[in-house]
């Protein structure tokens, strides 16, 4: 842990501490809190080194469900998306009325007709 603070060059407030396999290798992942990056320290050397970032595959599918694509017309999409599921949902419910007054008018004026 100490190497992981002289890296970051202050006190790490540690959050939480995982062991785990990356490449084949032992390393403690350290997550310190008030925004600091994870840093992963090599369980059989000590070395301690910053997080990557991610390649731009594992980034797009991370953002794409937030219309990061979109650029600055992110909040317009949203909006516009939002709305047709709605309007998907609200006729489907509209048929759904319909369709059962339909059958129940049906079925009324079946039960008349045979009872006079």
């Amino acid at each position: 842990m100490s190497k992981a603070s002289d890296l970051a060059g202050k006190q790490l407030p540690t959050t939480a501490l995982t062991l785990l396999m990356k490449d084949g290798r032992p390393q403690y992942q350290s997550i310190g809190g008030l925004g600091a990056e994870s840093i992963f320290i090599d369980a059989e050397t000590g070395e301690a080194s910053f997080s990557k970032p991610p390649g731009w595959k594992t980034r797009f599918f991370r953002e794409a469900h937030f219309y990061y694509f979109t650029g600055s017309w992110q909040v317009t999409f949203l909006l516009v998306f939002s709305a047709l599921a709605a309007l998907s949902a609200l006729t489907g419910i509209y048929l759904n009325i319909l369709y059962w007054k339909q059958r129940m008018t049906r079925r009324n004026a079946d039960n008349d007709a045979r009872n006079p």
